[in-house]
C-alpha cells in the first residue's frame, strides 16, 4: 500500500538532501524537466513539496553552504573509517548541537 502520509515522504526527500552535497534543485529545473509531462499545476504541487522537505526553493541553483559540505565530509570520513552513525558521531565529543546536525536531525 501507498504511503498516506506526506509528512513520511517529504522527511525521507529532507533526510537524503541533507545528507549529499550536491546543489538543491530549482524550481525552474523542476519545472522544465516535468511541467510538459503532467502540466504545470502538478509541477507547482511537486516544486511546493520538494520547497517543503528541504527547507526552501529558488529560481535558480545555487552552492549548498559550507557547513552542508563540512557535515557530508564528517560523515564520509567516518564512513571510510568503518564508524557507524551516530555512534561515529558521538565519539567526536563535539556539542551537542553539531551532533544533532552530524546526525542530520536538523
Amino acid at each position: 500500500e501507498l504511503c498516506r502520509d506526506p509528512v513520511i515522504p517529504s522527511e525521507f526527500l529532507r533526510v537524503v538532501w541533507n545528507s549529499v552535497s550536491d546543489p538543491l534543485l530549482s524550481s525552474n529545473e523542476i519545472a522544465a524537466t516535468i511541467e510538459k509531462r503532467v502540466g504545470s499545476a502538478t509541477a507547482a504541487d511537486v516544486c511546493d513539496f520538494y520547497s517543503e522537505a528541504v527547507g526552501g526553493l529558488t529560481s535558480y541553483v545555487e552552492p549548498r553552504p559550507l557547513k552542508h559540505y563540512c557535515r557530508t565530509i564528517i560523515r564520509k570520513e567516518l564512513f571510510g573509517k568503518r564508524k557507524w552513525i551516530p555512534d561515529g558521531i558521538e565519539d567526536l565529543r563535539v556539542p551537542k548541537k553539531m551532533r544533532s546536525y552530524l546526525n542530520l536531525d536538523e
